[in-house]
Protein backbone atom coordinates (compact mmCIF):
# COMPACT_ATOMS: atom_id res chain seq x y z
CA UNK A 1 0.00 0.00 0.00
CA UNK A 2 1.81 3.13 -1.04
CA UNK A 3 -0.67 5.66 -0.28
CA UNK A 4 0.30 5.58 3.51
CA UNK A 5 1.56 8.68 4.93
CA UNK A 6 4.89 7.55 6.35
CA UNK A 7 4.73 7.67 10.34
CA UNK A 8 0.85 7.67 10.91
CA UNK A 9 -0.42 3.96 11.32
CA UNK A 10 -3.00 2.13 9.23
CA UNK A 11 -6.43 2.82 9.91
CA UNK A 12 -7.96 -0.44 11.36
CA UNK A 13 -10.29 -0.88 8.37
CA UNK A 14 -7.22 -0.60 5.23
CA UNK A 15 -5.73 -3.48 7.68
CA UNK A 16 -8.68 -5.81 7.49
CA UNK A 17 -9.41 -4.59 3.96
CA UNK A 18 -5.89 -5.37 2.39
CA UNK A 19 -5.91 -8.90 4.29
CA UNK A 20 -9.39 -9.68 2.72
CA UNK A 21 -7.70 -8.42 -0.54
CA UNK A 22 -5.33 -11.20 -0.07
CA UNK A 23 -8.03 -13.99 1.40
CA UNK A 24 -7.40 -13.82 5.02
CA UNK A 25 -9.27 -12.88 7.85
CA UNK A 26 -8.04 -11.65 11.35
CA UNK A 27 -10.36 -15.16 12.40
CA UNK A 28 -8.29 -17.05 10.37
CA UNK A 29 -5.11 -16.21 10.67
CA UNK A 30 -5.74 -16.32 14.32
CA UNK A 31 -6.72 -19.78 14.02
CA UNK A 32 -4.30 -21.10 12.07
CA UNK A 33 -1.54 -19.50 14.32
CA UNK A 34 -2.55 -21.35 17.27
CA UNK A 35 -4.50 -18.59 18.54
CA UNK A 36 -7.76 -18.52 19.90
CA UNK A 37 -10.52 -17.08 16.92
CA UNK A 38 -11.30 -13.48 17.93
CA UNK A 39 -7.64 -12.75 19.77
CA UNK A 40 -5.47 -11.43 17.39
CA UNK A 41 -8.57 -7.91 17.05
CA UNK A 42 -6.28 -6.63 20.00
CA UNK A 43 -3.52 -5.90 17.77
CA UNK A 44 -5.20 -3.24 16.32
CA UNK A 45 -5.26 -1.14 19.90
CA UNK A 46 -1.99 -2.46 21.45
CA UNK A 47 1.70 -3.42 20.68
CA UNK A 48 1.55 -7.16 20.34
CA UNK A 49 4.85 -7.92 18.08
CA UNK A 50 4.51 -11.36 17.61
CA UNK A 51 1.38 -10.68 15.94
CA UNK A 52 2.09 -7.92 14.39
CA UNK A 53 4.72 -10.18 12.33
CA UNK A 54 1.67 -12.98 11.68
CA UNK A 55 -0.68 -9.52 10.17
CA UNK A 56 2.51 -8.17 8.24
CA UNK A 57 3.16 -11.49 6.64
CA UNK A 58 -0.34 -11.72 4.83
CA UNK A 59 -0.69 -8.62 3.63
CA UNK A 60 3.01 -8.86 2.21
CA UNK A 61 4.78 -6.09 4.22
CA UNK A 62 7.00 -5.70 6.96
CA UNK A 63 5.09 -4.43 10.46
CA UNK A 64 6.86 -1.18 10.92
CA UNK A 65 4.51 -0.27 7.55
CA UNK A 66 1.08 -0.52 9.10
CA UNK A 67 2.14 0.47 12.47
CA UNK A 68 5.21 2.87 12.48
CA UNK A 69 4.53 4.39 15.74
CA UNK A 70 4.93 0.75 17.00
CA UNK A 71 8.82 0.65 15.32
CA UNK A 72 10.58 4.02 16.27
CA UNK A 73 13.65 4.48 14.13
CA UNK A 74 17.18 2.63 15.94
CA UNK A 75 19.83 4.96 16.30
CA UNK A 76 23.06 4.00 15.17
CA UNK A 77 26.41 3.85 18.05
CA UNK A 78 27.57 6.70 16.40
CA UNK A 79 24.28 8.62 16.37
CA UNK A 80 23.87 8.47 19.61
CA UNK A 81 27.50 9.34 20.53
CA UNK A 82 27.08 12.39 17.93
CA UNK A 83 24.25 13.71 20.53
CA UNK A 84 26.23 13.19 23.77
CA UNK A 85 29.33 15.07 22.32
CA UNK A 86 26.49 17.91 20.82
CA UNK A 87 24.78 18.53 24.25
CA UNK A 88 28.26 18.37 25.56
CA UNK A 89 29.94 20.80 23.79
CA UNK A 90 26.51 23.40 24.10
CA UNK A 91 27.34 22.66 27.96
CA UNK A 92 30.63 23.95 27.79
CA UNK A 93 29.83 26.70 26.02
CA UNK A 94 27.52 27.51 28.34
CA UNK A 95 29.58 27.35 31.39
CA UNK A 96 32.26 29.39 29.38
CA UNK A 97 29.87 32.18 28.96
CA UNK A 98 28.39 32.04 32.42
CA UNK A 99 32.10 32.30 33.41
CA UNK A 100 32.94 35.26 31.67
CA UNK A 101 30.18 36.86 32.64
CA UNK A 102 30.75 36.14 36.21
CA UNK A 103 26.97 34.43 36.67
CA UNK A 104 27.69 31.89 39.58
CA UNK A 105 25.83 28.08 38.61
CA UNK A 106 24.04 26.33 40.77
CA UNK A 107 23.06 22.69 40.31
CA UNK A 108 19.54 23.43 41.49
CA UNK A 109 17.44 26.42 40.49
CA UNK A 110 15.99 28.67 42.90
CA UNK A 111 12.68 30.37 42.50
CA UNK A 112 11.53 33.41 44.18
CA UNK A 113 8.29 33.37 45.39
CA UNK A 114 6.01 36.67 46.16
CA UNK A 115 3.38 36.33 48.48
Amino acid sequence: MTNKVIGQDWHRADIIAALHKRGHSMRALAIANGYSPTSLKNVMDRSWPKVERIVAEAIGCEPAQIWPSRYAPVKSVAEVLAEVNRDLHISAQFNAVSAINGIKQSPICEVSHVN
